[in-house]
Protein backbone atom coordinates (compact mmCIF):
# COMPACT_ATOMS: atom_id res chain seq x y z
CA UNK A 1 0.00 0.00 0.00
CA UNK A 2 1.14 3.69 -1.04
CA UNK A 3 -0.33 6.15 1.05
CA UNK A 4 0.32 10.50 1.08
CA UNK A 5 0.62 11.93 4.42
CA UNK A 6 1.42 15.24 5.81
CA UNK A 7 3.38 15.96 8.80
CA UNK A 8 5.16 18.81 10.27
CA UNK A 9 8.94 19.46 8.52
CA UNK A 10 10.70 19.01 12.13
CA UNK A 11 9.16 16.04 12.55
CA UNK A 12 10.23 14.65 9.05
CA UNK A 13 13.99 15.84 10.02
CA UNK A 14 13.71 14.39 13.17
CA UNK A 15 12.47 10.65 11.48
CA UNK A 16 15.65 11.46 9.22
CA UNK A 17 18.30 11.88 11.84
CA UNK A 18 17.26 8.65 13.92
CA UNK A 19 16.01 11.12 16.58
CA UNK A 20 11.92 10.34 16.89
CA UNK A 21 10.57 11.92 20.09
CA UNK A 22 7.22 11.49 21.44
CA UNK A 23 5.10 14.43 19.68
CA UNK A 24 6.79 13.04 16.76
CA UNK A 25 5.24 9.10 16.81
CA UNK A 26 1.60 11.58 17.74
CA UNK A 27 2.25 13.69 14.29
CA UNK A 28 3.34 10.04 12.05
CA UNK A 29 0.36 8.63 13.43
CA UNK A 30 -1.76 11.18 12.98
CA UNK A 31 -0.56 11.67 9.22
CA UNK A 32 -1.08 7.96 8.25
CA UNK A 33 -4.87 8.05 9.69
CA UNK A 34 -5.41 10.95 7.73
CA UNK A 35 -3.30 9.92 4.89
CA UNK A 36 -4.76 9.46 1.00
CA UNK A 37 -4.11 6.21 0.20
CA UNK A 38 -3.06 5.65 -3.70
CA UNK A 39 -5.14 3.22 -5.44
CA UNK A 40 -3.50 0.08 -6.97
CA UNK A 41 -2.53 0.76 -10.75
CA UNK A 42 -2.58 4.57 -10.58
CA UNK A 43 -0.70 6.91 -12.93
CA UNK A 44 2.26 8.77 -12.13
CA UNK A 45 1.32 11.60 -9.88
CA UNK A 46 2.57 15.44 -11.03
CA UNK A 47 3.92 19.03 -9.96
CA UNK A 48 0.77 20.34 -12.01
CA UNK A 49 2.13 23.57 -11.26
CA UNK A 50 5.18 23.26 -13.03
CA UNK A 51 3.96 22.37 -16.23
CA UNK A 52 5.36 24.52 -18.72
CA UNK A 53 4.75 22.73 -21.95
CA UNK A 54 1.53 20.68 -23.03
CA UNK A 55 1.36 18.88 -26.53
CA UNK A 56 -1.72 17.31 -27.65
CA UNK A 57 -0.37 14.00 -29.24
CA UNK A 58 -4.00 12.68 -30.30
CA UNK A 59 -7.85 11.75 -29.09
CA UNK A 60 -8.87 8.40 -27.63
CA UNK A 61 -12.76 7.23 -28.11
CA UNK A 62 -13.74 5.21 -25.06
CA UNK A 63 -17.71 4.37 -24.37
CA UNK A 64 -19.10 6.87 -26.79
CA UNK A 65 -16.56 9.27 -24.61
CA UNK A 66 -13.66 11.23 -26.51
CA UNK A 67 -10.52 12.14 -24.55
CA UNK A 68 -7.82 14.22 -25.59
CA UNK A 69 -4.09 12.26 -25.06
CA UNK A 70 -1.78 14.91 -23.79
CA UNK A 71 2.48 15.17 -23.05
CA UNK A 72 3.73 17.25 -20.45
CA UNK A 73 7.15 18.34 -18.81
CA UNK A 74 5.70 18.19 -15.92
CA UNK A 75 7.92 16.57 -13.18
CA UNK A 76 6.83 12.63 -11.89
CA UNK A 77 6.62 13.61 -8.10
CA UNK A 78 5.48 9.61 -7.58
CA UNK A 79 5.94 6.93 -10.56
CA UNK A 80 2.71 5.18 -11.98
CA UNK A 81 1.96 2.24 -9.91
CA UNK A 82 2.61 -1.00 -12.73
CA UNK A 83 0.76 -3.41 -11.12
CA UNK A 84 -2.06 -5.32 -13.16
CA UNK A 85 -5.30 -4.14 -12.45
CA UNK A 86 -7.31 -7.32 -11.00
Amino acid sequence: MKIVIDIPEDTYKAICNGCMLPPDVKNVVRGIKNGISLPKGHGRLIDESKITECEQIGLVMKDDNVTRCLVTDAPTIIEADKEDKK
